[in-house]
């Protein structure tokens, strides 16, 4: 498993299970996940904003099934394949915020397709956010694809 992908899922394991009084002791074949969830969700709401509670419960809902599997064949386990949706797909089922300044798209001469604001819940739950204009093309999400990951490999981290 990806350390970062298991560094998630781990976070979002903590996070959930602490919102449960003595959660070290429980049986996790018998965890109820939908109450898990519930009661974070009810403990979290201060602490943490939607895009972080929302990540955690995806990271908590995919662990646990995992974590059930290694239990039962830990020579056998392996990670679970994730296959990635498509970035136009991932856009679209984001949330949109609407431009405040009304200005105008010049390509088709009616009102700009608001920005796209895409926050990015982070290891530690601070968010990160990229903000993308409206109306993107398909060469201009292939753009993005290929250069996002060559800004990203020149920003320096904590641990270089």
């Amino acid at each position: 498993m990806n350390p970062n992908t298991a560094g998630s899922y781990r976070n979002a394991c903590e996070a959930v299970q602490a919102a449960s009084l003595d959660w070290q002791a429980r049986d996790m074949r018998r965890l109820d996940v939908d109450d898990a969830v519930a009661r974070f969700k009810a403990v979290a709401g201060s602490q943490f904003t939607d895009a972080t509670i929302r990540t955690y419960e995806s990271n908590f809902r995919r662990a646990v099934p995992s974590f059930l599997s290694y239990l039962d064949n830990p020579d056998g386990w392996s990670p679970p394949v994730r296959s990635r949706r498509s970035t136009t797909l991932a856009l679209g089922a984001m949330e949109v915020s609407r431009s405040s300044d009304g200005s105008r798209d010049p390509r088709t001469g009616g009102a700009q397709s608001p920005p796209i604001d895409l926050p990015i819940p982070l290891t530690d739950g601070r968010t990160a956010r990229l903000t993308l204009p409206g109306g993107l093309t398909a060469d201009d999400v292939q753009l993005l694809r290929d250069i996002i990951p060559v800004y990203l490999a020149r920003v320096p981290t904590q641990d270089n």
